[in-house]
């Protein structure tokens, strides 16, 4: 079980920094705008979040508040995200994407399936079939790690 386990922690370790290389980053996606990765991401867990505050934010970026605040800062600039004051405590301040920032995702969303769609055709069938299950497989055991 221990060298199953090392073995297990190395293949995450790489997962991810390959997956960024070989199909994330070679996209280009997100270059064409004012917009970061990490502004994405807040943009994207505001979607599916709804309102959040902003230290429930930064918990789910796992970043600090004041990373958090210039990501947000920068995102209501361009009108992706709006505050709204919490009228039972007023230091809270909550943050919620706007009509503006849902369009902004989709349209990322768009660029993504435009840019892999290609690469991901280069796999056989069964590669790729091998590939969609790993991936539902991944994702339904990691929901249980948080």
């Amino acid at each position: 079980m221990n060298d199953d386990m090392e073995e297990l922690v190395e293949k995450l370790i790489y997962l991810v920094p390959t997956l960024e290389k070989r199909v994330i980053k070679s996209l280009d996606i997100g270059l064409k705008s004012n917009v970061s990765p990490l502004q994405y991401r807040a943009l994207f867990i505001l979607n599916d979040e709804g309102i959040l505050s902003m230290s429930e934010l930064s918990k789910k970026m796992f970043v600090s508040k004041q990373q958090v605040t210039m990501v947000i800062d920068k995102l209501i600039k361009l009108e992706l995200v709006e505050r709204i004051l919490n009228k039972d405590d007023r230091r809270i301040i909550n943050v919620k994407i706007s009509d503006n920032g849902i369009k902004a995702i989709i349209s990322f969303k768009d660029e993504i399936m435009k840019g892999i769609k290609p690469r991901l055709s280069l796999l056989s069938e069964e590669d790729f079939n091998k590939f969609l299950v790993s991936l539902n497989c991944i994702y339904n055991i990691t929901e249980k790690l948080i």
